[in-house]
């Protein structure tokens, strides 16, 4: 666009001086109207550089306009599908963090022995359960009761 000179940089249109008019009489009309060496309108060049920038720069608008016009959908649905995924993502955070405290507690060396005696049941090789005859009994970790038709049989017996 600033390959071309601005108008500021062109010299003023030169003017031929004036003619005496003929004394003695003049050409006819149809001569004088249709000289071919007729000047033109000395601003004719600038207006028609004009007249092209104004066209190139129109030009320029409408197709950014109409890759605007493509654009601002495609933007919008891009939004809408971030706007999702982060939606996901801090549901997920919160699961993240729910499941590395309970991998924290079941793999905790030092608490090792409740948490095997939470989950399975089992006890360590000198405890032994107890069990008071009449009750209803359950086996710690197992969370469920035991009937008295599955209670041992004798009070020292162990159930598997």
């Amino acid at each position: 666009m600033n390959a071309l000179p601005s108008p500021s940089q062109y010299p003023p249109p030169e003017r031929s001086p004036r003619r005496q008019p003929r004394r003695g009489g003049s050409a006819p009309a149809h001569r004088r109207a249709a000289q071919p060496g007729a000047r033109s309108h000395p601003y004719r060049q600038r207006a028609l550089e004009l007249g092209a920038k104004l066209g190139v720069n129109a030009i320029a608008i409408l197709a950014a306009t109409s890759g605007l016009c493509r654009l601002v959908p495609f933007y919008l649905s891009r939004d809408g599908a971030l706007q999702q995924l982060e939606s996901e993502v801090s549901g997920l955070e919160s699961r993240v963090d729910a499941l590395q405290t309970e991998f924290r507690t079941h793999f905790d060396p030092a608490n090792g022995v409740n948490t095997m005696r939470e989950t399975t049941g089992r006890l360590s090789p000198n405890q032994r359960y107890l069990f008071l005859p009449g009750e209803a009994e359950t086996v710690p970790g197992e969370g469920r009761g035991t009937a008295p038709s599955d209670a041992p049989s004798e009070p020292g017996e162990m159930t598997p």
